[in-house]
């Protein structure tokens, strides 16, 4: 359970395990542990933790600091992130808009789903993935002769509403449509495999590289949740 607190007059209830904390704190405090010239800062992660900005809580003692920081401290070191067990929200709401999670993922625009296979591609945590995967999959702009303003769009609404989603719902949302994908991609395969009949040199060639393709975006994506 979050714990109240109030610093300058303000309250406030910090986070005291990951169900409690947004998306966009979930990455930054990760970020935050795995950086060692980082991690000893504990006003920057009471800055996380908080939403104060840094420069705002040098001032304060520390054991102030110290009582903000130390259950999520103490939780980060005894636990780690227990996703399986969180189940996707049906619906999500991003800037005021409400989304149904049952999309069709084969029907997305492919501007929307080069986005999310290259978010899939990056090198880098699932988690830190996420804010990308869900604004391409929400996205419902159009890109025809606004491919870069569609882009950019996208990418605001990562680093911007997607940041602000709950810790577990962001988590659950994404890893439900990468299984929505997973299945589109199986599918993709199954039939350049059995439909694409190589009547011609050309046909085989074609059939073998859309089999290809599609097991090695799959191996990608498959990778990339590790």
């Amino acid at each position: 359970m979050s714990v109240a607190f109030k610093i300058n007059g303000q309250p406030k209830r910090i986070p005291s395990k990951w169900e409690e904390l947004t998306l966009g704190q979930a990455i930054d405090l990760l970020q935050w542990s795995e950086d060692e010239s980082r991690k000893t800062d504990l006003v920057e992660m009471a800055s996380i933790l908080s939403g104060i900005e840094k420069s705002k809580l040098l001032d304060q003692k520390q054991e102030t600091i110290e009582s903000m920081i130390t259950p999520m401290f103490m939780h980060m070191n005894e636990h780690v992130i227990k996703a399986d067990a969180w189940k996707p929200p049906v619906q999500y709401v991003l800037d005021g808009s409400v989304y149904n999670r049952e999309i069709n993922v084969g029907e997305k625009p492919y501007g929307c789903m080069d986005i999310f296979e290259k978010a899939l591609s990056m090198e880098c945590r699932f988690i830190e993935k996420i804010p990308l995967l869900i604004a391409s999959m929400s996205y419902k702009g159009k890109f025809g002769g606004r491919d870069l303003e569609a882009r950019k769009d996208i990418e605001d609404l990562a680093n911007g509403a997607v940041m602000d989603m709950p810790l577990k719902e962001a988590h659950s949302l994404a890893s439900f449509f990468l299984t929505k994908y997973n299945t589109l991609l199986r599918q993709q395969e199954s039939k350049a495999m059995n439909t694409l009949r190589p009547k011609s040199g050309l046909a085989s060639r074609i059939s073998k590289y859309l089999a290809s393709s599609v097991r090695f975006t799959r191996s990608q994506m498959e990778t990339s949740q590790r």
